[in-house]
């Protein structure tokens, strides 16, 4: 027996995108920045590659955005910081207990003028929108929330986020780290208009790649970042192309594989319920405020997640107790915490994480091992 579902830490990489990237590499193998004819070539496929991003996400023909590419998520969001600390001297920047760790690091490399303050997540997962009417004063500068939430799949209210930002006036600028949920849930880019939008190719069945989208009055310091300061690397082209294209592939068809994965999310609940008992764990978020494509669960009795999710990879099963980005930390989870969880409840948390087609004969062995390992707990 081996299954994988822990698709929100990486997703497999089809066959089919190994095979495009070698065409891609044919076509375009050359250093973007390098003078000559095949420098111009590959440097050209890259700002066709960024206008084709851009107009798929945005859904429109005049863009107010750029794109600086990277090779994985947590590049594109320590640049995104980067950019923030050029913009601005000192300011303050509100930020959850639910975005990537990368972003509480990049706040404190931004230096001693800037300060980080964490706003609350509610019971469901969301941002505690009355805290941040409080919080955002005059000095806040940035206020970061994930589209989704890495470790409980919460799908945050950006529309009325941006509503509290417009109607207050704020100077502050809205980091959106986009990378569970971008091609996965749908997303009205107008209605939300982030300043910062982080992609990466990883949670999209992709090898590398990932994409910084941030403000077109930013790019002055975006070009420095690259060219002069040498604070984000250079990615080959084939691998900005290709997460271009599957970006562009996935957003055709978003809304009818969500519809999907809410139907299979509630078949695996079903089929966990009759087979492990609900007197055993607990499904931390409902649906309709969590992705699909995860499925946090709180298991009951003292049983801790971390030790479940080892003994599960003894019988080939890949699941996660949280983030990984925050996999190798002993502390209880800050996510769980924050929506009001004790220290203890924390510790029965486990993650469970798709990319696509699930049959039931997989759900319920994978149901039958979960509660055979619960039981040798």
């Amino acid at each position: 027996m081996n299954f994988y579902f822990d698709n929100a830490a990486a997703e497999p990489v089809m066959a089919e995108m190994f095979a495009r990237l070698q065409q891609l590499f044919a076509e375009s193998w050359a250093n973007q920045e390098a003078v000559g004819y095949a420098g111009n070539i590959a440097a050209d496929h890259e700002k066709a590659a960024a206008k084709a991003l851009l107009e798929a996400i945005t859904g429109r023909k005049q863009i107010n955005h750029a794109v600086l590419w990277g090779h994985a998520g947590t590049e594109v969001i320590l640049s995104a910081f980067r950019l923030l600390a050029m913009q601005y001297k000192s300011g303050t920047i509100l930020y959850t207990a639910g975005d990537h760790a990368a972003v509480r690091a990049a706040i404190t490399e931004m230096g001693s003028g800037f300060t980080g303050v964490e706003l609350p997540l509610d019971r469901s997962g969301r941002v505690d929108m009355a805290t941040l009417e409080k919080k955002l004063t005059s000095d806040v500068i940035a206020v970061c929330v994930p589209f989704v939430i890495s470790e409980t799949g919460a799908v945050q209210n950006l529309k009325c986020l941006r509503r509290i930002l417009n109607e207050r006036g704020s100077k502050a600028m809205l980091f959106c780290d986009g990378i569970q949920g971008i091609g996965k849930v749908p997303f009205d880019w107008g209605q939300v208009e982030p300043d910062f939008f982080t992609i990466s190719g990883q949670k999209l069945g992709l090898p590398a790649g990932a994409a910084l989208i941030y403000r077109n009055s930013l790019k002055r310091y975006a070009d420095r970042l690259r060219s002069e300061l040498h604070q984000i690397s250079r990615v080959p082209v084939p691998f900005i192309r290709l997460l271009s294209e599957r970006v562009g592939q996935l957003l055709t068809d978003v809304d009818i594989r969500y519809a999907a994965m809410e139907c299979q999310r509630r078949r695996f609940c079903e089929i966990l319920s009759e087979i492990v008992g609900e007197d055993k764990y607990v499904v931390t978020l409902p649906e309709g405020v969590s992705s699909p494509y995860i499925i946090h669960l709180l298991l009951r009795n003292g049983v801790q997640g971390a030790i479940i999710v080892r003994a599960l990879t003894l019988a080939g099963i890949s699941v996660s107790y949280g983030s990984a980005c925050d996999a190798e930390t002993d502390r209880p989870s800050g996510v769980l915490l924050s929506m009001g969880y004790s220290r203890q409840e924390s510790y029965g948390a486990m993650r469970i994480s798709f990319s696509g087609r699930v049959e039931d004969g997989e759900f319920r062995r994978f149901a039958e091992e979960l509660l055979k390992t619960i039981k040798e707990y």
